[in-house]
C-alpha cells in the first residue's frame, strides 16, 4: 500500500483513543510488522522523566534496529486530574518543557 511508518500518539483519559502508551503499542507494532518504521508521534514529555523515555525508546531501537521513531509533545495530557495523576500528584509547568 506504499506506507513506510506506522505512527502512534499518546492520549489518556479519552473514549475512543487506545493509547496511553506509546511504548508498548509500538513494540508490538513492530513486532507484527518488518518492512516499515513505527513509532511514535507525541509522548507526552512534560509527565515523565526524559531520560526514561530515551532509555525506553533505546531499547526498542535495540530490537527493532533502525525502524522506530520518537516524537515527543508538550500536551498536558488530558484534564487536570488526569495530569496529576500521572505525575503523581506533582504540579508541573508546561512552561519547563523547553529546558
Amino acid at each position: 500500500m506504499g506506507y513506510t511508518r506506522f505512527w502512534t500518539a499518546e492520549h489518556h483519559n479519552t473514549n475512543g483513543m487506545a493509547d496511553p502508551s506509546p511504548e508498548v503499542l509500538i513494540s508490538h507494532i513492530a513486532s507484527s510488522i518488518n518492512s516499515i518504521r513505527a513509532g511514535s508521534g507525541g509522548v507526552l514529555l512534560p509527565q515523565y522523566r526524559p531520560y526514561k523515555i530515551a532509555e525506553n525508546f533505546k531499547v526498542l531501537e535495540a530490537l527493532f534496529p533502525k525502524r522506530i521513531d520518537l516524537g515527543i509533545g508538550s500536551s498536558p495530557g488530558g484534564s487536570a486530574d488526569t495530569r496529576l495523576a500521572l505525575t503523581d500528584g506533582v504540579r508541573k509547568s508546561l512552561n519547563e518543557f523547553p529546558r
